[in-house]
């Protein structure tokens, strides 16, 4: 049922050109005393969200430090997925008929893990990054270690009746981690908060440097013209991240340039039929323009070419999000990009208004800031250089490798 995760080999010396001296020393520090510390990372999924790549980057950086850390994924019924959708959503604020069936079948599969929980193996640390499994503690009969919940959502609009439960679940925990102070839920039964903000690896395949050419025939290979300037936007296909909003602000700036293009990579992951949806009615209003690019993860649209999209736009822009953070934002801000973001959940904590990106809300305030950037493209490649100088102070792995070991620090 626990089935462990197989991550790339990373180390240290690997991030040498991000990594100044004094850095790598506090990090060493650090780390010495907790040299053998066995973790044990717990998700649901092994792919495909921001917490999955946090892990599969932070995993082996933790094991270079000489932590004996593990990330185990856990295998779930068809049913339970199903509960994990509407859970998700009832913690993001949607409502969902939460009835006892559910709650029984959520107790069951919790029962289930725990009673399969490798507990021959003397975890000194346990690390929750999903809410599905957080009772799994509270089904152990001699829990070790301590129990940390990692939540990647903000949870401060939940369903009342679904996040009682949840806060039950989580009493035991030693400790609760947030990507942003205001992200804590209401009467959060854990005393010991840490704050531990998203991270992109800036070696991973969304990041990596690409070859001139290799992000020609990308673009080639789509239809894109790589002599003309591009926008872009890699998001959620869903109302929350509006791309029929930048579309139209597209459609404003195209007035103006009419040799804009641009292009829309649908995040979908397991689509249910209400993405399949609203990505349909995206279609609908992209269609008749050549120009408009709809894309999709589902059809092969991996992280070579999300990054060749990315490093080959004019601007790269993120109309909203659905509470939290975008690390496709950051990915972009990584590779010196310039940005336009909504001012919506985490967003303006990711760009400062004129300083690292440009803020907007309105159709027409994405299409004036995209039109502002490119007719000043020296004000474009300041605001690059700001945001990539941002996320390299803030929101690289390596941070989240700092405060992870803080956090451990802390806790022992």
């Amino acid at each position: 049922m626990y089935s462990a995760v197989s991550v790339p080999v990373r180390r240290l010396e690997d991030y040498a050109a991000v990594i100044s001296s004094p850095a790598y020393e506090e990090l060493a520090a650090i780390a010495a005393p907790l040299r053998g510390a066995r973790v044990l990372h717990l998700s649901t999924l092994a792919f495909g969200t921001a917490a999955t790549e946090f892990l599969s980057a932070l995993v082996p950086l933790q094991r270079s430090l000489g932590l004996q850390a593990e990330w185990r994924v856990i295998a779930a019924s068809e049913e339970f997925r199903t509960l994990c959708q509407q859970l998700y959503q009832a913690l993001t604020g949607l409502y969902v008929p939460w009835t006892p069936a559910l709650q029984a079948c959520w107790q069951a599969y919790l029962a289930q893990c725990a009673a399969q929980f490798p507990q021959e193996l003397p975890y000194d640390f346990v690390v929750v990054h999903d809410p599905q499994p957080l009772g799994i503690l509270g089904h152990l009969k001699q829990p070790r270690g301590r129990w940390i919940w990692h939540s990647h959502q903000d949870l401060r609009e939940a369903q009342p009746e679904v996040w009682d439960v949840l806060r039950a679940m989580v009493a035991p925990y030693t400790a609760a981690v947030f990507a942003a102070e205001d992200y804590w839920p209401p009467e959060l039964p854990i005393a010991q908060r840490f704050v531990i903000p998203p991270a992109i690896d800036p070696l991973s395949g969304r990041n990596v440097a690409l070859p001139r050419d290799v992000i020609t025939e990308v673009l080639r290979r789509y239809g894109i013209d790589p002599d003309r300037p591009l926008l872009c936007q890699i998001a959620p296909v869903d109302p929350w991240n509006d791309p029929l909003r930048l579309i139209d602000a597209y459609r404003m700036v195209k007035a103006e340039r009419p040799e804009v293009q641009l292009v829309l990579v649908a995040t979908m992951g397991a689509a249910g039929a209400d993405t399949h949806a609203y990505y349909e009615r995206v279609a609908r209003h992209a269609a008749g323009d050549p120009d408009i690019h709809l894309l999709s993860t589902l059809n092969n649209v991996g992280h070579t070419e999300q990054n060749a999209f990315q490093r080959a736009a004019a601007v790269v822009c993120q109309t909203g999000v659905r509470r939290g953070f975008s690390t496709a934002l950051l990915d972009a801000a990584w590779k010196r990009r310039p940005v336009v973001a909504g001012r919506v959940w985490g967003l303006p904590l990711q760009v400062i208004d004129g300083e690292t990106g440009l803020l907007a809300d309105s159709a027409e305030e994405f299409g004036t800031a995209v039109l502002r950037l490119l007719r000043l493209p020296e004000e474009a490649e300041r605001l690059g250089a700001n945001g990539q100088r941002y996320v390299e102070e803030r929101f690289l792995v390596l941070r989240g490798l700092r405060d992870y070991c803080r956090l451990f620090a802390a806790l022992r």
